[in-house]
């Protein structure tokens, strides 16, 4: 089994997951999940964007299909382009949860609703528009990525600056130096996702551990 196929099968057991616990009405459930990931990432990265976010998952697939059909996708807008939107999304969408759950006594589907939005916004617009403009979510998981321990990184020696990594990167956490020619990963910003992984053809980047 290739390497694509079993984190295609991961993200699949977990949207499944999610899923079914949406219809049983237990979405506190995988908040709290969501909350554990938080600490999780300042040892392992963004782990929980890349395999476990239903969102992700939606939008891999979006991606997929724009790909297949050779569609063509728009720029986003200058005043989407901004990373305090992310923050004020989640500002909004706290009360609007607790709010919903106290005084209508009702679960307001908030997170289907993101995972609506995902797909729909990735037929338009690269990934990168929802995952580091809009995801409320990966705002947080950004933030606490700052401080992760192991992530996805390049060894220079072997970077031969082809920029491969770089189109392929969901989140804009690749770039190569235009003076060095040599490529590098913001750990707050990479998904795990190891897209780089499979198109590098020097084999330059692999999981591993921060040096401080």
């Amino acid at each position: 089994m290739s390497r694509k196929t079993q984190i295609t099968l991961i993200r699949l057991v977990f949207l499944i997951l999610f899923l079914a616990v949406i219809i049983s009405g237990k979405m506190v459930l995988w908040l709290v999940l969501f909350a554990l990931t938080l600490p999780a990432a300042i040892l392992f990265g963004r782990l929980y964007c890349g395999y476990a976010c239903p969102m992700n998952t939606v939008m891999v697939a979006a991606d997929a299909l724009v790909r297949k059909s050779s569609g063509k996708r728009r720029e986003a807008p200058a005043w989407l382009k901004q990373t305090w939107i992310p923050w004020l999304i989640l500002a909004l969408s706290i009360p609007i949860l607790l709010g919903g759950k106290r005084l209508l006594q009702i679960n307001i589907p908030l997170l289907p609703f993101f995972v609506l939005l995902s797909f729909v916004l990735t037929l338009f617009f690269k990934p990168e528009v929802f995952h580091h403009f809009i995801c409320p979510f990966g705002a947080l998981q950004r933030l606490f990525g700052r401080w992760s321990m192991r992530s996805h990184l390049v060894q220079a020696d072997l970077c031969i600056g082809c920029k491969k990594c770089e189109k392929v990167c969901p989140n804009l956490a690749v770039r190569v130096d235009d003076q060095t020619r040599k490529a590098n990963i913001r750990p707050a910003d990479c998904l795990q996702c190891q897209n780089c992984v499979q198109v590098c053809p020097t084999h330059a980047i692999a999981y591993q551990r921060i040096k401080k």
